[in-house]
């Protein structure tokens, strides 16, 4: 759960009105005599993001339009758009014809000429006069987000030569002449195939980003939950999984032929939602770090195939801390399979408030001892909800309760693990907020 900041509640209602007890000659005063305070202030105030929702964008509009030295719009850093299917709430106006939303949010943003981020929910034709130098853009929309299907291109063109990241719900690459050379941290959800959920073609996206270093997948969108394990996701087709690796494969063996021009050469890290994303990817060359943040029982196998693709130094993977789940570790990899690992993370998702350390131990040292695996970090977590549904209260707490007394024995397990794994030099494990590190001497 996000932590609330003071822009997330403030309501500029309230503020215009306490401005408004100030007499104009007075508050002509306070502006002359005070430039640098007034300008500290909004610099404060504009610190942290400011989200945009249908209950206060008629207000802050009006916020920003007070005065005319300085301009309020050239202290927006940080925009979060959460509104743009929206209407503008009634309860801002008394009176007169509301004005529309996205009148509203071009106004603000045209005027924002220093904007950095942008966390965006729509991809509007409209938009085009947008013209700040955004280095971070997140665009939500796309039929996974129940909105009609967006180009972002349209928001993308204008900042080719300013963007470094961009995490994009769904994005069509169709002109391959333009790129965006900045652009070193992408990260894309919601992907399709063709028709067909699910799926990625990584050719038209490494065309328009060449240079990126750290790229983040989930090409099926889906919450984890410990079911899947065993019954898998109902968006996994195997005719569009192996159809991406097949294609995306071949593109990448074309691009090794292209020498120093060739795509993601500086690509270091990857993290993906599921071993299928990367198995569809096909890459075709060592990335020194890589997160998987689930996989099941069905598509394991998958697993030593993405570990030959891409040869990690740096390997991360989450799975739940189920009974079942714990008894499959020995089967993940292969020592030959792991052979390149230096370091090893496993982050465990606690749903339930048993936990089997005996098991988890045994297991463990099964596949880790024989790998020559320097650094390992082992995480238990609680995890708040079974698919869409959030645990009850009472649930959570007796996860907390398994987990504080894990916690309070962290130091003898991680020294059990450390005793069992040879070649291993330092172990960290983390439990909730307990944490024990164990080096060999």
């Amino acid at each position: 759960m996000s932590v609330p900041t003071p822009l997330s509640t403030l309501n500029w209602d309230v503020l215009l009105h306490l401005v408004t007890f100030l007499s104009r000659p007075d508050l002509s005063s306070l502006m002359k005599t005070s430039h640098e305070y007034y300008d500290i202030g909004l610099r404060q105030l504009f610190r942290d993001p400011v989200e945009l929702s249908a209950c206060n964008i008629l207000s802050f509009h009006t916020c920003l339009r007070m005065g005319t030295s300085p301009a309020r719009a050239s202290f927006l850093r940080h925009v979060i758009v959460n509104c743009s299917h929206s209407r503008v709430a009634r309860a801002q106006s008394s009176c007169g014809e509301l004005p529309s939303i996205e009148r509203l949010l071009n106004d603000v943003l045209r005027s924002a000429s220093t904007l950095k981020r942008l966390r965006f929910d729509w991809g509007a034709a409209s938009s085009s006069g947008l013209a700040a130098p955004l280095r971070r853009l997140t665009a939500r929309f796309g039929p996974m987000h129940r909105f009609p299907a967006a180009d972002p291109i349209v928001l993308l063109e204008p900042f080719r030569s300013t963007l470094e990241q961009l995490d994009l719900s769904v994005i069509h690459c169709e002109d391959e002449t333009v790129q965006y050379p900045h652009v070193r941290s992408l990260t894309l959800a919601d992907c399709y195939h063709g028709m067909l959920r699910g799926g990625i073609d990584v050719g038209p996206v490494a065309r328009a980003f060449p240079n990126v270093e750290t790229f983040t997948l989930s090409a099926a969108k889906v919450h984890p939950e410990a079911s899947q394990w065993s019954n898998g996701r109902c968006c996994d087709h195997t005719g569009v999984i192996e159809r991406c690796r097949v294609m995306n494969q071949q593109y990448w063996r074309c691009e090794d032929g292209a020498g120093d021009d060739a795509a993601w050469q500086s690509l270091t890290h990857v993290a993906v939602g599921h071993v299928i994303d990367l198995y569809m990817l096909g890459l075709c060359r060592p990335v020194p770090r890589v997160e998987i943040k689930a996989l099941s029982e069905s598509t394991a196998w998958m697993l030593p195939h993405v570990l030959a693709d891409t040869r990690p130094s740096s390997l991360v993977i989450s799975l739940f801390a189920r009974d079942y789940v714990l008894a499959s570790l020995p089967r993940l990899f292969s020592p030959a399979d792991g052979a390149s690992l230096t370091r090893f993370s496993l982050d465990f998702r606690c749903d339930v408030p048993e936990v089997n350390v005996d098991q988890m131990v045994a297991n463990l040292t099964a596949l880790l001892a024989p790998l020559r695996v320097e650094h390992l970090s082992i995480r238990l977590a609680r995890w708040d909800s079974a698919g869409p549904y959030r645990l009850s209260q009472d649930g959570l707490l007796a996860i907390d309760d398994a987990l504080a007394r894990i916690g309070d024995a962290a130091d003898t397990v991680a020294s059990q693990l450390m005793d069992r794994i040879p070649l291993s030099k330092a172990l960290t494990m983390e439990v909730g907020r307990r944490e024990a590190r164990t080096m060999r001497k």
